[in-house]
C-alpha cells in the first residue's frame, strides 16, 4: 500500500522487522502510539499492555490470532498485528476506538438501569399480589391498604415506561419539534401551580408577558417542568424562582431553587441518565436527562450551576420571539 494512503488513514500503521525495529510509522501511529520514524525501537505505550511483546508473537510460529482491546486512563484503542507473509515485516494496526466504547457502555448502562428500575415496582407488585392470594383478599381493611400499593407501583411503572419512551424517541429524532411562538410567562405560571414544594417554599414566576419563545411548547413544558420538579424535590426552605427574559436573539428561562446545592462530583453527574444525588428523593434520575435531550431537539441550550449549601440555577436558552398584543 502507498506510503500515500497510509498517511492519510485515521488508524496507526507501524511495520517492524523480526528486532522490533520501526521501519515505518504513519503519521497516526506517531500520534497515538509516540512511535518514532523509521530506525527507531518499536515503543510500549501502556502500562497494562505490551505492544512489543505481541510485536514479538507476530514473528513466532503462533501469532495471535485476532485484535485486541486496550483500556488506559482515559482511551480506548483497538491493536491489531498481522503476521509477516513474504515480506519480513510485520504490521500493527492501532485505532482509537474511544468514543465508539464510550457508547457501547453506556448504551449497556442504560440497558442495566432500566432493567433495575423496572424490577423493583414489579417485584414489589407480584410480592403483594402473592399476599392478597394467600388470603388478604378476603379482608377488607388488608385488601385495600395493598391495592393501594398496587396502584402506587404501577402508577411509578407508568411514569418510567413514558420517560424512556420520551427519552427514546427525543434521542433517535423520532419527536421532531413542532416550532410555534410560545408565550413564557402563562407556560411557567402553569408549571408553578402544577409544583408540590415543601411547606413554606415560595414559589414564583417572574417574566413580561411580552416574552416569548420559538419553539414546541409541549417540549419546551417538558424541559422546564422536569427541572422545576427537580428543584421542588431538593429544596426544604426558601424559594424556588422561574425566571424569563429576552437576551438578544435568545429567551432565556432560568430555574433558580435555594436547595442544599450540589458537590462538584453530582454536578458533573446531573444530566447522566438514571444517576440520582446521595440525598435520597424518590425518582428515576430521567428528568434532567430528559430535559437536557429536549432543549437540545429545539436548538437550545441548558446549564446548570450548584455548590453545596448555595442552590442549584438552571438556565434554558432558545430561540426569542416577540409577544405582540
Amino acid at each position: 500500500m502507498p506510503e500515500r494512503v497510509l498517511a492519510q488513514l485515521p488508524q496507526g500503521v507501524v511495520l517492524v522487522d523480526p528486532e522490533l525495529v520501526i521501519e515505518y510509522a504513519n503519521p497516526a501511529a506517531e500520534r497515538l502510539l509516540g512511535a518514532g520514524s523509521g530506525g527507531d525501537p518499536l515503543p510500549d505505550p501502556w502500562p497494562d499492555f505490551s505492544l512489543r511483546e505481541l510485536a514479538t508473537a507476530l514473528f513466532g510460529s503462533d501469532p495471535p490470532p485476532r485484535g485486541r482491546l486496550v483500556e488506559t486512563d482515559r482511551h480506548f484503542y483497538w491493536v491489531e498485528g498481522l503476521p509477516p507473509s513474504t515480506a519480513e515485516t510485520a504490521i500493527l494496526i492501532v485505532e482509537d476506538v474511544t468514543e465508539r466504547e464510550r457508547a457501547r457502555q453506556s448504551e449497556r448502562e442504560f440497558v442495566e438501569n432500566a432493567a433495575h428500575e423496572l424490577r423493583t415496582p414489579l417485584a414489589a407488585i407480584v410480592s403483594v399480589m402473592d399476599v392478597l392470594e394467600s388470603g388478604a383478599k378476603d379482608i377488607p381493611e388488608a385488601r385495600d391498604r395493598f391495592l393501594k400499593h398496587i396502584r402506587v407501583h404501577s402508577e411509578r411503572l407508568s411514569r418510567l415506561a413514558r420517560s424512556l419512551l420520551v427519552l427514546a424517541r427525543l434521542q433517535t429524532g423520532v419527536e421532531q419539534p413542532r416550532l410555534t411562538v410560545v408565550p413564557v410567562r402563562p407556560l411557567l405560571e402553569e408549571i408553578a401551580t402544577r409544583l408540590d414544594p415543601a411547606g413554606g417554599v415560595e414559589v414564583s414566576v417572574r417574566s413580561s408577558e411580552q416574552t416569548g419563545a420559538l419553539a414546541d411548547r409541549d417540549l419546551l413544558h417538558r424541559a422546564i417542568a422536569n427541572v422545576a420538579e427537580n428543584s421542588a424535590k431538593h429544596t426544604r426552605t426558601g424559594e424556588i424562582v422561574l425566571e424569563a427574559r429576552e437576551s438578544g436573539a435568545t429567551t432565556q428561562i432560568e430555574i433558580r431553587d435555594t436547595g442544599p446545592g450540589m458537590t462538584a462530583e453530582e454536578l458533573a453527574r446531573a444530566f447522566q441518565r438514571f444517576y440520582r444525588s446521595s440525598n435520597g428523593t424518590d425518582g428515576f434520575g430521567l428528568g434532567l436527562a430528559i430535559a437536557e435531550e429536549a432543549v437540545r431537539a429545539l436548538g437550545g441550550t441548558i446549564e446548570l450551576e450548584s455548590e453545596p449549601g448555595a442552590g442549584t440555577r438552571v438556565c434554558v436558552a432558545v430561540p426569542s420571539a416577540k409577544i405582540i398584543g
